[in-house]
């Protein structure tokens, strides 16, 4: 065997080399290519207000709500097998719909900026940006970086972003996109507790170099704040609980402690310092003068609901209580009695979870026995303080307490909440205390934010007003219980309030059509959980009787019987499977359950093909799918419309002669693309009949 010249080992050398550069610069000019397409994308506020099609083959016909995968903001083939596999399975199609809708929401729109921090570019640009400020000290703004916005406003809530992660936190440990992106929102949530622990929502990360938005409100805060860094500087103790949420829970789920870097510890400092100066009371132990808060919060405002009273101090506050002040709730409503127990309850459980986490993943024992100590004495402070007795539902949880004796017995939709406590992992779901409790706010005699109507009924609160009731609170019944009846229940009533195919934040009692912020991310989010959490735990609900736990987050669906699988195809037998307009090979993919095993799709597809729908807008576009699919799928086809286009030519019924034109055309097409393997009778074209659009096979022509 001749050896290889020097100038044809140079030639392969350069071509080698050559390759990392051609691979570089196509995911560039992919990237270039997406940005450009994503500048023409509609607003997804505006968007989401208007229905799109398909339309749900269930009874309310629900739009598909997700945007153009061209102006998605970040994407998950992990999570686009879990809505197939759903799909697939679940029995009510409207709600399919919903979860297809909802599941997929956060990555879909609101993932407005991820740095992966693989590269250094990213870290150029954040010195460029930066410069010698506060934000580029100490290593500022290192690593993968996510900002999560809320939904129609352009900003990230601590709390929000938390909760919009938590479906995808199971899923981080099988996808390495998925898990970067979550260490990417903990790294960006460290660095905004870092800077103002006070402050609840955020702007854009200088690295980003998008643009900051003006809140429109005079706020005077102390500490203050900058800005051009801060969205909004509400202290709400829950905030900085969601951001100990937010690294337990990745923890949990990927064991891995990436995210334990020095910025991390920074941040975890700068939250135990507001919670040592949110311990102490109004007036000293020792002297009973006053003290004035460290944190206080005055808004110009004719909403009581957005200030705090006594020079933005709150109402007095005792001693002795071991429990933490939280100056607003969830909400973003201000606290009436400033120790606010879901929020206490949230702590005392994060605390001793980053406890558990140290203890085991890092060199530091004295710190995790501290955090331990911490939020045990919370939770002492809650079982001695805020245990009530209520005159018909016993001893229960209050919502707000002063350390004085004085309550508030209510609760309100966001989490955390009362309701939400085994959800939080504060308490057991049988735990007597939070039994007694869930049946007094769940009461529209007990809990005064309980609002019914004649169209819908849950928890509400001061926020919205006393006419709309939270999907969300009866999505966090369903995560709150084990009776399957109380669950299928809350899942209708919330599908029913969504019109528009996607959770809203609030609806009318009165009439569902009427609700605030037609795209609120947080909700969509529960939704998914309660979806998934039903299906893990209770998948009769969602899937029929005798079905199999669904284990798509852990692996995908357990192996279920062949008959039953080829059952739930029957089921199905009326779908109408769009076909894309610019089809790839294949498309549109067959079910997911085909790719278990030989056996199951040899059973499957003929169900698949022989009893469902395909239907195209073009011609062009029905024959490019039916060319590429195999002759023997070809041949199971049933049911192929590809002609729809042509109704609107055809004016007030287009008289016999057009139609038969149109025959004549479907024959061609099965002449022209059918292999000789695709049935002349498979093939439908549309006929007016009493002001209604029939569909008549074209072997059936001499018999109309």
């Amino acid at each position: 065997m001749r050896a290889p010249s020097t100038a044809a080992l140079l030639m392969l050398a350069s071509v080698c080399l050559e390759i990392p550069f051609c691979h570089a610069k196509a995911e560039q000019d992919a990237a270039k290519a997406k940005a450009k397409y994503q500048a023409a994308c509609p607003a997804y506020e505006h968007y989401v207000r208007f229905p799109h099609h398909p339309l749900s083959d269930g009874p309310m016909k629900l739009p598909y709500q997700r945007p153009s995968p061209h102006c998605r903001t970040f994407e998950s083939d992990l999570v686009e097998k879990i809505i197939r596999d759903m799909n697939a399975t679940i029995i009510d199609r409207d709600l399919a719909r919903i979860f297809e809708n909802a599941f997929p929401n956060t990555l879909d729109t609101t993932v407005r900026w991820h740095s992966d921090g693989t590269t250094s570019k990213t870290d150029k640009m954040a010195q460029q940006v930066l410069g010698n400020s506060k934000w580029a000290a100490d290593g500022a703004w290192k690593g993968a970086q996510s900002f999560i916005v809320t939904g129609d406003i352009n900003a990230e809530w601590l709390r929000d972003s938390t909760n919009q992660l938590a479906q995808y936190q199971s899923l981080a440990k099988r996808d390495r996109a998925i898990s970067n992106l979550i260490l990417g929102a903990i790294n960006t949530q460290a660095e905004y507790v870092i800077a103002s622990p006070y402050c609840n929502a955020f702007q854009p990360p200088p690295p980003s170099k998008l643009r900051a938005t003006d809140n429109g409100q005079a706020d005077a805060v102390h500490p203050a704040y900058e800005p051009a860094q801060v969205f909004e500087c509400k202290y709400e103790l829950d905030s900085l609980a969601h951001f100990l949420r937010l690294g337990n829970e990745y923890h949990a789920h990927t064991a891995s402690t990436a995210f334990l870097t020095p910025r991390w510890y920074k941040a975890l400092d700068s939250l135990l310092n507001v919670l040592d100066e949110q311990s102490k009371p109004t007036f000293s132990e020792k002297t009973g003068e006053f003290q004035r808060q460290m944190y206080r919060f005055q808004r110009q405002t004719t909403t009581g609901t957005e200030t705090l009273i006594l020079a933005g101090n709150g109402n007095p506050l005792n001693y002795g209580t071991g429990l933490i002040r939280s100056a607003f709730r969830p909400s973003d409503d201000a606290t009436i009695l400033g120790f606010f127990i879901p929020a206490n309850a949230m702590m005392a459980v994060e605390l001793k979870r980053t406890a558990a986490l140290l203890q085991s993943a890092s060199s530091k024992p004295k710190l995790a026995a501290a955090l331990k100590l911490r939020g045990e004495v919370i939770e002492k402070g809650i079982w001695t303080h805020a245990v009530v007795n209520h005159s018909t539902h016993g001893p229960v949880f209050a919502f707000e307490i002063d350390g004085y004796g004085s309550h508030i017995l209510m609760d309100d939709a966001n989490v955390p909440s009362l309701l939400s406590l085994p959800y939080l992992g504060f308490v057991d779901k049988s735990e007597r205390t939070y039994q007694n409790t869930r049946r007094m706010i769940l009461s529209k005699d007990s809990n005064p934010y309980f609002l019914t109507g004649s169209a819908f009924s849950g928890i509400g609160g001061p926020h919205i007003g006393l006419q709309n009731a939270w999907p969300m609170s009866l999505l966090m019944q369903v995560l709150t219980s084990d009776d399957e009846e109380e669950m299928r229940g809350c899942l209708e009533r919330v599908r029913d309030t969504c019109l528009l195919g996607v959770v809203h934040e609030s609806v009318n009692v009165g009439k569902v059509g009427e609700y605030t912020r037609s795209w609120f991310a947080w909700a969509n989010s529960v939704l998914a959980q309660a979806v998934l959490d039903v299906a893990e735990r209770r998948p009769e609900i969602l899937f029929g009787k005798g079905r199999k736990f669904y284990k798509g987050l852990a692996g995908g669906v357990e192996e279920l019987g062949i008959e039953e699988e080829i059952g739930r195809a029957k089921v199905k037998s009326s779908v109408t499977i769009f076909i894309p307009l610019y089809v790839e090979r294949g498309d549109p993919k067959v079910p997911g359950i085909c790719q278990a095993n030989r056996q199951l799709r040899a059973e499957v597809l003929p169900f698949y093909y022989g009893c469902n729908i395909f239907q195209s807008y073009y011609s062009r576009t029905m024959a490019m799918w039916i060319t590429s699919i195999p002759e023997s799928n070809l041949r199971l086809l049933r049911n192929v419309r590809p002609f729809e286009a042509i109704i609107w030519t055809c004016g007030g019924g287009g008289g016999e002669a057009q139609w038969r034109k149109m025959v004549a055309g479907a024959e061609a097409f099965v002449e022209k693309h059918g292999r000789g393997v695709l049935a002349r009778a498979a093939v439908f074209v549309p006929v007016r009949e009493l002001g209604w659009w029939l569909w008549i096979s074209a072997g059936e022509v001499k018999q109309v």
